[in-house]
């Protein structure tokens, strides 16, 4: 599942691994990152990220999967602790994907630009690159509703290609 959640969507490894159930706003359809990545990616106070509807679709059924007991704060659980999921190395060396994780992040990024014609500035946006950041962005704590469409026409491009197993996707 964290593989698929990878490829329709295209955030970083460590932001996935380390998902927490309150970061997903099911509502306005993105992501309410807090600033505990740990990494020097992390933007301070916290970042939202739309989501895309069959990311978004694909973690509602991660959730209602989940039975009530073993229900964890974060997305990727930790087997038989609590925490975050830190098997992902591992479950890629057996699983046999000849590319790594952030391959997956690319190849998100050259939908965004090439497969649905969305322009530098929403790929940069939509993949959470730092961009000019203003004064402006301490007031917005909503996605924006051209990034939302932009996430939903890719990661529903993305889904289509996996779902007929087209060697282009």
């Amino acid at each position: 599942m964290i593989a698929r959640l990878l490829a329709l969507r295209g955030c970083r490894k460590n932001e996935f691994a380390t998902l927490e159930w309150n970061e997903v706003d099911f509502d306005r359809g993105c992501f309410r990152f807090k600033e505990k990545r740990g990494s020097e990616k992390t933007i301070k106070g916290g970042y939202v990220r739309p989501i895309g509807r069959a990311a978004l679709h694909l973690l509602r059924n991660i959730r209602d999967r989940l039975p009530s007991a073993n229900k964890s704060n974060y997305v990727f659980s930790g087997f038989g602790v609590e925490g975050p999921y830190q098997g992902l190395a591992k479950a890629w060396q057996r699983m046999g994907i000849e590319f790594s994780p952030h391959c997956l992040r690319h190849a998100f990024g050259s939908a965004v630009d090439v497969d649905c014609g969305y322009g530098r500035s929403t790929v940069a946006e939509l993949l959470g690159h730092k961009t000019k950041e203003s004064v402006t962005d301490v007031y917005v704590h909503t996605p924006d509703a051209v990034l939302v469409a932009a996430a939903d026409k890719v990661s529903g491009w993305i889904e289509q290609m996996m779902a007929s197993g087209s060697k282009s996707a």
